[in-house]
């Protein structure tokens, strides 16, 4: 018989497969790859930036520009989002929901070192019960929803160089109902491989039909 904690990745990984479109994890995964390679080029052009500060500026424009890039990628997988409701350290991290799942990002020094899981439902229920004008966000971003996902993600390396700066690893990891650790960790690129293959219209096998042309009447024919 599986373990409870099979048991719950189980049913984690169903309800991802079920509520969080492919089409919004392989936009994202993409988008990452680019975000990774274009802000370390920037940064690298900016010669305002003191040689040993790179880093730190790195890491700080790709988080915004990973945080544009999510919403990016929700909305084109017509997902709802918004970057106001979960302030944490100083930082509104940009949130996403579809059925089940709410989805944020956050870079990560290096595999293993995750941050903290976040009481996204502490959050979610201060911002739920703020007074909104008519023009807020979507009310279907502050309902409760059954798991959070953060969307981990960290460099090849850690120096400042074109190899090292690439983007090494993108999890989906999802914490306990408890948020006490991560119960749900995978690689998004083998959990796009595990979404059903899309179902193709069963093409016709008829030949087409050819028209003759009426042959010719001979002189004197009716």
């Amino acid at each position: 018989m599986p373990e409870p904690i099979d048991r719950l990745r189980d049913q984690i990984l169903k309800n991802v497969l079920d509520s969080v479109p492919r089409a919004f994890l392989e936009g994202f995964a993409k988008r990452a790859q680019d975000a990774y390679v274009g802000v370390y080029e920037e940064v690298k052009a900016d010669t305002r930036v003191l040689g040993p500060q790179r880093l730190f500026k790195l890491k700080s424009v790709r988080q915004h520009r990973l945080d544009f890039e999510m919403m990016e990628a929700a909305q084109a997988a017509g997902m709802v989002g918004t970057e106001r409701p979960l302030p944490y350290n100083d930082w509104c991290h940009a949130y996403a929901v579809s059925g089940t799942f709410g989805l944020t990002q956050s870079y990560v020094p290096a595999i293993g070192e995750k941050p903290q899981s976040a009481k996204f439902r502490d959050a979610l229920a201060s911002a739920a019960n703020v007074p909104r004008m008519p023009l807020d966000d979507d009310e279907e971003i502050y309902k409760p929803r059954t798991y959070y996902g953060l969307l981990a993600h960290n460099p090849v390396g850690k120096r400042f160089t074109d190899e090292h700066q690439k983007l090494g690893s993108l999890n989906l990891c999802v914490p306990y109902p408890e948020m006490s650790g991560w119960a749900f960790e995978m690689n998004v690129w083998e959990l796009i491989g595990l979404y059903p293959a899309e179902q193709r219209k069963p093409t016709s096998q008829r030949a087409p039909i050819l028209k003759r042309r009426p042959a010719k009447k001979k002189e004197g024919e009716k």
